[in-house]
């Protein structure tokens, strides 16, 4: 960042480098004459390592940084939607996306000094200024709606070092106003509490994911924030792979229902077994229960959807070519009466709706 450059020269400063010297004063000359041009403007641009980026411009860049506040007045100051930087435009392709990202830092940068004011008016004794309070906070969501979630976001996209690099940021301004970090441990602790209410609504061979997670209206009603922090966090590092890696650190089983290939070896045939007594109550007498059915019947399809399918393919992948029959045979281990009914008579036309369960 540019704030380490004016750091590193205040110390050859420091240690008798003439030429810093005279670096360090060419800022703050350049700075007080960019101020007496232009107060208003940096005004806002008020961060330290944001100033020095605007510096760094050239005169056209400057002048058309300044046209843009005067015809977005509220944009700098955090007050109107991030799309608005659209609406800055250079021919320069480097020039232009330069600009912007300056003007979106520096949007965003006060838009969290907003939300901190907002917090030491109205926040609880116990209440952290961080992410839980962006996601969870009723009078915040009250007065800021989804802001925070976005904010949150949009720091990981506009500064190299993350949230943390931007937290740094915005306490220059409000001493102190450093956000909780929502870390890797804590998303962990999130995904162990939410999983603890999927393991007991999830269905046979439901993956724990952030689609299901997303997909399930009880879950979505109970956690539908603490899932959101979680998304965020997630693309922050990498993936869900990483939240569920850490959290199966201290639940193990956390990881057997992460993984389609797990379940399909541990519920595969408890699947098969489900299917075949709704066999039982609705197939003709000339019906037998074998793949065909299980692919191709209109009940069976209105009755599970794509499960029937999904369960072939992840048969198929996971187990090999005739893990269809692996899986009936584990499934007459438990209803012995299947034996009686299964044909190996089997379909292999693809299916246009089948997906996979995950």
């Amino acid at each position: 960042m540019a704030l380490d450059y004016v750091v590193q020269s205040l110390q050859e400063v420091i240690d008798g480098s003439e030429s810093a010297f005279q670096h360090i004063g060419g800022v703050f000359d350049a700075y007080r004459t960019e101020y007496s041009l232009r107060p208003a403007l940096l005004r806002h641009i008020r961060f330290a390592p944001l100033v020095m980026d605007y510096l760094s411009l050239d005169e056209e860049t400057k002048c058309r940084v300044q046209d843009f506040q005067v015809s977005f007045p509220k944009f700098l100051g955090g007050r109107s939607s991030g799309h608005a930087v659209k609406g800055f435009w250079m021919s320069d392709r480097g020039r232009r996306t330069r600009a912007r990202r300056l003007l979106s830092r520096t949007r965003l940068a006060n838009l969290a000094v907003r939300f901190y004011d907002f917090y030491e008016q109205h926040h609880g004794t116990n209440e952290r200024f961080g992410m839980t309070y962006f996601f969870e906070n009723p009078a915040f969501l009250k007065r800021f709606g989804e802001q925070g979630k976005a904010l949150y976001q949009s720091a990981f996209l506009l500064f190299s070092g993350g949230y943390q690099e931007f937290s740094c940021l915005v306490e220059l301004v409000r001493p102190g106003a450093r956000p909780k970090m929502y870390t890797l441990q804590d998303a962990a602790r999130d995904v162990i509490m939410v999983f603890d209410d999927f393991v007991k609504v999830r269905d046979y061979l439901q993956v724990f994911s952030l689609r299901q997670l997303n997909q399930n209206k009880v879950l979505r009603s109970k956690f539908g924030d603490v899932i959101d922090r979680m998304a965020v966090k997630a693309r922050a590092v990498g993936g869900f792979s990483k939240l569920i890696r850490e959290a199966g650190k201290t639940r193990t089983s956390i990881r057997k229902y992460a993984s389609s290939a797990e379940l399909i070896l541990r519920e595969g045939h408890l699947e098969v077994v489900r299917m075949f007594d709704f066999y039982l109550e609705h197939h003709q007498p000339s019906e037998e229960f074998c793949t065909w059915y299980l692919l191709e019947n209109k009940s069976m399809r209105e009755a599970f959807g794509t499960k029937c399918w999904n369960l072939y393919a992840h048969a198929r992948r996971h187990i090999g070519p005739d893990g269809m029959q692996k899986l009936v045979r584990r499934a007459a281990v438990v209803r012995p009466e299947i034996r009686k009914y299964w044909s190996y008579t089997a379909s292999t036309r693809h299916h246009p709706h089948s997906e996979d369960s995950e």
